[in-house]
């Protein structure tokens, strides 16, 4: 029931909005397409690539990141860091239609900072629905569904957990 090096494969398969190249630092897309900064220092606008989809064959739309602020906010999950940041530094996310988003922080922050403080992995709102108090228990040991190339297949608890690569992955060809 902890986190072990495994927790790492699962976060690689969860994808941001954007992120920072290993070697040249350079901001590249994910599941963002575009972005642009706000004169406040503290919003970044986010345009959804229309082909992102969830391991599910869901498309990946601004509902799912708005879910992200409901999801983190939520008093029936137990994470505290989680909750303390999508409260305290995450001041908002809204959506604009389908595909387009913000995410704005608290303070001002420089460009370097703001974007990769803003670009968070939205969450599949279809999967989970409304939270209760019996979310944890009826999910605990559930396979999200995810945006990487990779999903798991099958886990024996303590003992396995089998990956195998989506046949059809949306951004195999980036």
């Amino acid at each position: 029931n902890t986190n072990t090096a495994f927790r790492d494969f699962i976060l690689g398969n969860k994808m941001s909005l954007v992120t920072e190249h290993l070697y040249t630092k350079e901001i590249i897309p994910e599941l963002a397409t575009h972005w642009a900064f706000s004169k406040d220092r503290k919003t970044v606008y986010y345009k959804l690539d229309k082909r992102a989809r969830w391991s599910d064959g869901r498309p990946v739309t601004a509902h799912d990141f708005l879910y992200v602020i409901e999801f983190m906010r939520s008093k029936h999950i137990n994470a505290p860091w989680y909750t303390n940041y999508y409260t305290e530094q995450i001041a908002d996310i809204k959506a604009y239609d389908n595909y387009t988003i913000s995410v704005t922080m608290g303070d001002e922050k420089p460009q370097e900072e703001l974007i990769s403080s803003t670009s968070v992995g939205p969450i599949p709102a279809h999967y989970y629905g409304k939270l209760n108090k019996d979310w944890e228990s009826n999910y605990n040991w559930a396979i999200q569904p995810n945006t990487g190339p990779y999903k798991i297949t099958e886990y024996r608890k303590g003992k396995y957990v089998i990956m195998e690569r989506k046949k059809n992955w949306w951004a195999a060809n980036d």
